[in-house]
C-alpha cells in the first residue's frame, strides 16, 4: 500500500508520517529527498544554477537564498518546481520499483502538483488552522512571521487539498486525531479490497 500524505505547510504532515513509520511504513519525505538531491545530484544543481545562478555558490545550492526568493515570487517557485519535481519523482519511483517495502508513505507538500499522487492508493490530507500553522512554521524553520506568511501564501487553499484527498484530517494539536487517521487509511483499504 502506498499512502500520500499532504497538506499546507505547518499542518502536521510530518507528525502523521512519523506515526505511519512507527506502524511499519517506509516514509519517503519529499523535503528530505530534495535536501539530499541538492547535496548529491550535480545534474539538478546544474539545472538550478542555470535558472537561479545567484543561489548556487561553488556548486552548492544556498537553500536560504533560494527559498527566500521563490517564496516571494510565485513564478520563480513554479520554475523551481518544474526543475526539481522530475528528480524527486524518479527517486520515489525507484524506491517503489525495488519492491523492498510492503507499505510506503510519501510525505509531500506538493503531492498533487508534482504528480506524485499517481503512485498512491490513498491520499491523506492534513489541515490545521492558520494560527497553529504559523506558530509551527516560525518555530520549525526559525523564520520571521512575515517570511512564514509568505510561505503560506505561496501554497494553494485548503479546498485544493480537500478536493483531491481521500481522507481529510483536521489537526487541532491532538495527536490522537492524527493517530485515528491511520485507522481510517486501513479501513478504507479493507473496503477497497
Amino acid at each position: 500500500m502506498i499512502v500520500g500524505v499532504t497538506g499546507p505547510t505547518g499542518s502536521g504532515k510530518s507528525l502523521f508520517s512519523k506515526y505511519l513509520k512507527e506502524k511499519g511504513f517506509h516514509v519517503l519525505d519529499a523535503d528530505v529527498i530534495v535536501k539530499n538531491l541538492y547535496k548529491e545530484n550535480k545534474f539538478l544543481v546544474g539545472d538550478i544554477e542555470r535558472e537561479f545562478s545567484f543561489a548556487v555558490e561553488g556548486g552548492v545550492v544556498n537553500k536560504l537564498k533560494l527559498s527566500n526568493f521563490v517564496f516571494s515570487n510565485r513564478c520563480a517557485l513554479l520554475k523551481l518546481s518544474k526543475i526539481v519535481n522530475p528528480y524527486v519523482l524518479r527517486h520515489i519511483y525507484s524506491v517503489i520499483k525495488k519492491g523492498n517495502f510492503k507499505h510506503i508513505a510519501i510525505d509531500a507538500p506538493t503531492l498533487f502538483e508534482s504528480g506524485a499522487d499517481v503512485f498512491c492508493n490513498f491520499k491523506v490530507v492534513i489541515l490545521s488552522n492558520l494560527k497553529i500553522r504559523l506558530n509551527r512554521i516560525i518555530a520549525r524553520d526559525k523564520i520571521s512571521r512575515h517570511a512564514a506568511l509568505k510561505r503560506i501564501a505561496s501554497q494553494p487553499s485548503n479546498s485544493f487539498y480537500v478536493d483531491r484527498g481521500n481522507i481529510i484530517l483536521q489537526n487541532c494539536g491532538d495527536v490522537n486525531i492524527l493517530r485515528g487517521g491511520f485507522f481510517n487509511v486501513f479501513s478504507s483499504a479493507a473496503k477497497k479490497n
